[in-house]
């Protein structure tokens, strides 16, 4: 049914591309659909990884991490979606570069780890699905996982539980402290994004 009305909510961009709220309401939309994939797409991570298949594996990691990709271009083509503008309006609130630095590290803490220390139980609590938050944060995650899981299937004892979670923990918190720059601008025509999303994902959705 959502695929059902992303495609109706498509065609009628002849008419209504240009009002705001009908962009709006495209990326949503289309994130959400994208969204909704997760967790067939880690059901066939999982079981290939289950059934020591390589081949499957490394179709479905691919799967995986392209998703990703195109969640995050979805994403980046509304205003409302971007890690770019809160980061700004964080950093706008400085007036020293130390302030501003600091503001950056606690916009970036509160939608992640949440606790300024490497190990802490709320990670993720508030958790956003931003254009650049997608492919910079989760994104690497999800490889480093998988990364670790391929590597396991020839030696199951190279996988540390405790290990992989020091490792992705670190990887967290470091990024936390990063200073790169995101655009507060929004960028791609989410229609012709769109467009493409029902072609590469056909046969996954039924959008008739």
């Amino acid at each position: 049914k959502l695929a059902k009305a992303a495609r109706l909510l498509y065609e009628c961009s002849d008419e209504l591309k240009d009002v705001e709220s009908y962009q709006f309401d495209m990326v949503n939309v289309y994130r959400e659909l994208l969204h909704s994939l997760t967790h067939q797409v880690i059901d066939n991570l999982s079981n290939a990884f289950l059934d020591k298949d390589k081949d499957a594996f490394e179709l479905a990691s691919k799967d995986m991490l392209k998703l990703f990709d195109d969640w995050d271009e979805i994403t980046g083509a509304n205003e409302n979606f971007l890690l770019g503008q809160w980061l700004k309006d964080a950093k706008s609130w400085g007036y020293t570069p130390e302030e501003k630095e600091f503001y950056n590290w606690n916009a970036r803490t509160i939608i992640t780890i949440w606790q300024p220390w490497v190990m802490g139980g709320l990670r993720d609590y508030a958790s956003k699905q931003w254009n650049g938050l997608i492919k910079d944060y989760y994104k690497p995650r999800w490889a480093l996982f998988i990364n670790e899981l391929q590597a396991s299937i020839d030696n199951p004892k190279s996988y540390q539980q405790s290990d992989f979670e020091l490792k992705l923990r670190q990887m967290d918190f470091d990024w936390t402290h990063m200073n790169n720059e995101y655009s507060p601008t929004a960028s791609g025509d989410i229609v012709k994004i769109a467009e493409r999303i029902m072609k590469d994902y056909g046969d996954r959705f039924d959008f008739n």
